[in-house]
């Protein structure tokens, strides 16, 4: 039995999605027209990135009144609240991660998103055939959606999109503050100490659990919720937007004991198990949460990294495109451990704890492969600043390149300070060239965020494009 090969893409800018229905086709799939080419993906595995993140989304793209069987929402100028009735299922913690909160905003702050959601009843409850339907619905624009795909080609040169691996959303802009709103929030408990009140977290102490998933027996109403991280999808925004999440019932005290709720709640050894909560159940149950580790803005919420690593993609995105540049790829790459990490401690980011990451994007112009670098240093509160690199190497295959910037980053994780190794670019690279970032009396008087960034990334473009085009001159 031959094996399929599958390889990494990204599918970038969609300028159509057609339907395609043929007579004979298992299911129903929709063409993505690029720049870059054509792709094939099913309407299932579409919807399945956009909005299938969970079971409690799925279960409300069934019902008549979609996304409002999961929570409201309130749109202001300044703040948007999303809110969860008091009856809700969907679990509170699930609001502890960054992408789920992302996604929700997603989905809740653009009409497009929302309507295309709710197109998910429709087409079920408009089926000819209402036992054997086939999956299906409107998809929302795609425009400014970076999607990292595994795909496979065909012999006709279409390309086949088997399993989405992440979103990046690269339009959507809210500056205000989006107000989560749980009936199960449960806020810090206050402990008064030598006449101080202080704040004390709730700590819930588990036994160790098995990882092992026991399909012979039902989860229980009353179970505990076993969280399983999954790293392998993403969904990310390119502009981070700010979060809370609270209860508007103010409760300190513990409903059943009337105490404050501090000090150590012990829980029950269960078997794990999954599918749906039944009342005869007695396992604990599989909650999946995101964590896209893999993804580019997998930084911790509120890192100035994000920041910068926008503004660098941002730019990039614009260059390839007004150049129609060829085989561009943008990644993270974490720097490796230095060979004394005593003496040299700069390698981690102080404000995320992880080793600190460069952006990579590589690109094909007029049949020069170029590397473009963005070193991350959003912890570093003083006026330390680094420019951006352009490089060429001289071989241009793939496994050349990565050995090169492995080079590279031990370079810079073997120093004492942040910059770029000069000795090594001279000796790796063809080409080196410095590109710094535009001077902030272009931008600093303007007051519209979305404006400033639009100067800052249009001024920044022209200069990547003008030292492109100076390379190929010389």
């Amino acid at each position: 039995m031959q094996t399929r090969s599958l390889e990494t893409s990204y599918i970038r800018n969609v300028q159509s999605v057609k339907p395609l229905k043929g007579g004979d086709q298992k299911g129903i799939y929709f063409k993505l027209t690029t720049a870059s080419g054509e792709y094939l993906i099913s309407a299932h595995e579409l919807a399945r990135a956009l909005f299938f993140h969970d079971s409690y989304l799925v279960d409300a793209a069934f019902r008549p009144n979609g996304l409002f069987e999961l929570a409201s929402c309130d749109i202001g100028d300044e703040d948007a609240v999303i809110r969860f009735p008091e009856t809700t299922e969907y679990p509170v913690s699930k609001l502890d991660a960054r992408q789920t909160k992302q996604h929700l905003i997603s989905l809740f702050l653009n009409k497009d998103y929302e309507k295309s959601f709710g197109s998910v009843f429709g087409k079920r409850f408009k089926a000819n055939d209402f036992n054997y339907f086939q999956f299906d619905f409107s998809p929302p624009s795609l425009n400014g959606l970076h999607f990292e795909v595994l795909c496979e080609k065909r012999s006709d040169g279409a390309l086949i999109v088997y399993e989405v691996s992440g979103i990046q959303n690269r339009s959507f802009f809210y500056d205000g503050v989006v107000h989560f709103i749980h009936p199960r929030k449960k806020d810090v408990a206050k402990k008064e100490v030598s006449g101080e009140k202080t704040e004390e977290k709730r700590v819930i102490k588990r036994p160790n659990q098995s990882e092992k998933i026991d399909l012979g027996k039902s989860p229980g109403f009353g179970g505990k919720k076993n969280k399983v991280n999954d790293n392998r999808f993403y969904f990310s925004f390119l502009s981070s937007v700010k979060t809370d999440v609270r209860n508007l019932n103010r409760k300190h005290k513990d409903r059943k004991t009337g105490k404050s709720v501090t000090g150590v709640k012990k829980s029950k050894p269960s078997p794990i198990s999954a599918g749906r909560k039944t009342a005869e159940g007695d396992a604990n149950f599989v909650e999946p949460h995101l964590s896209g580790d893999n993804s580019i803005l997998a930084s911790q919420e509120g890192a100035n990294t994000i920041d910068r690593f926008n503004l660098f993609i941002e730019t990039i995105d614009t260059v390839v495109d007004e150049l129609k540049c060829q085989n561009y790829k943008i990644v993270p790459v974490s720097l490796p451990k230095p060979k004394d990490e005593d003496k040299y401690v700069k390698w981690i980011n102080s404000i995320t704890g992880k080793p600190r990451l460069v952006c990579v994007a590589r690109f094909r112009y007029k049949e020069v492969v170029f590397i473009a670098l963005d070193i991350d240093i959003a912890d570093i509160k003083n006026k330390h600043t680094i420019s951006s690199r352009l490089v060429v190497f001289g071989n241009d295959k793939n496994s050349a390149i990565k050995d090169r910037l492995n080079v590279l980053l031990k370079a810079i994780s073997n120093s004492k300070t942040i910059s770029w190794p000069e000795t090594e670019l001279m000796e790796l690279c063809d080409v080196d060239v410095r590109i710094i970032h535009p001077r902030k009396k272009l931008y600093e008087s303007i007051d519209d965020p979305q404006v400033k960034r639009k100067v800052y990334v249009e001024s920044w473009k022209l200069r990547w494009i003008d030292k492109m085009n100076g390379v190929l001159d010389s």
